[in-house]
C-alpha cells in the first residue's frame, strides 16, 4: 500500500502553524527544554501522513488531503476524523515507532491521536524527556493520594486534570519554601520581596 507521505506532505500548513500557537511546540518546550526543538505540527503531519493511504481515486486523495490540512490547523474535531481514517486504513492495527525519538514529539502526537506509539533513544536524558512528555500525561492520576502539602478542598473543586493540579501545587510549594528560606537574606523592601 502506498502511504500518503510518499506522495504528499502538508508543507504549507506545517509552515503556517510552526511559528506560533499550538503547532509551534512552545508549550512542550516549556515543560522540558530541548536543544533540537522541532514544531509539534511537523510531528503530527509525519504521523498522520505515514499512516494514511494514498488512494488511486483522485477525489479520495483530495478528501484525505483536506482532512489532513484541517487537522494541521489545530481543529480538534478533525483529530477524531483523522483517527478514524487511520484505523480504517490499518485494520490490523496502527502503531508508531520513532527510533530516534529525542524528547518524543512523534510518540506524543501519535498518543494524542489515540494510537499506540513507541520511542527509542540512546540518550538517557532524551528518554527521561520523552517519558515526562509522552507517558505521564496519558496516565489516570485521579486515584492518586493527595500531596501532603495540598488541601483536600483545593483539589476537589479544581476541574483541571489531576496531574496539572499536582504539578502546580508542587511548584507553588517549592516557591513558598524558597521564599521562606531566603527571607533572612532578601528582606522585604516596601512590602515586596526581591
Amino acid at each position: 500500500m502506498t502511504r500518503m507521505i510518499e506522495r504528499w506532505f502538508p508543507c504549507a500548513e506545517v509552515s503556517a502553524n510552526s511559528s506560533a500557537g499550538w503547532g509551534s511546540g512552545s508549550t512542550e518546550i516549556g515543560l522540558f527544554p530541548w536543544f533540537a526543538k522541532r514544531p509539534v505540527t511537523q510531528a503530527k503531519a509525519a504521523v498522520v501522513c505515514s499512516l494514511l493511504p494514498w488512494p488511486e481515486d483522485q477525489a479520495e486523495q483530495q478528501r484525505l488531503q483536506k482532512l489532513v490540512q484541517e487537522g494541521m490547523s489545530g481543529r480538534y474535531g478533525a483529530w477524531q476524523l483523522l483517527h478514524d481514517e487511520i484505523v480504517k486504513a490499518n485494520p490490523e492495527g496502527a502503531s508508531v515507532l520513532d527510533p530516534f525519538s529525542g524528547r518524543g514529539m512523534i510518540p506524543l502526537e501519535a498518543g494524542r491521536l489515540g494510537l499506540e506509539a513507541h520511542g527509542v533513544d540512546y540518550s538517557p536524558v532524551a528518554v527521561l524527556a520523552s517519558t515526562l512528555l509522552t507517558d505521564f500525561p496519558f496516565r489516570d492520576w485521579s486515584q492518586e493520594p493527595l500531596l501532603p502539602f495540598t488541601e483536600e478542598s483545593d483539589a476537589l473543586y479544581d476541574d483541571r486534570p489531576r496531574l496539572l493540579v499536582d504539578v502546580r501545587a508542587t511548584l507553588d510549594e517549592v516557591g513558598r519554601r524558597w521564599t521562606a528560606a531566603m527571607e533572612d537574606y532578601y528582606p522585604r523592601v516596601n512590602g515586596k520581596q526581591p
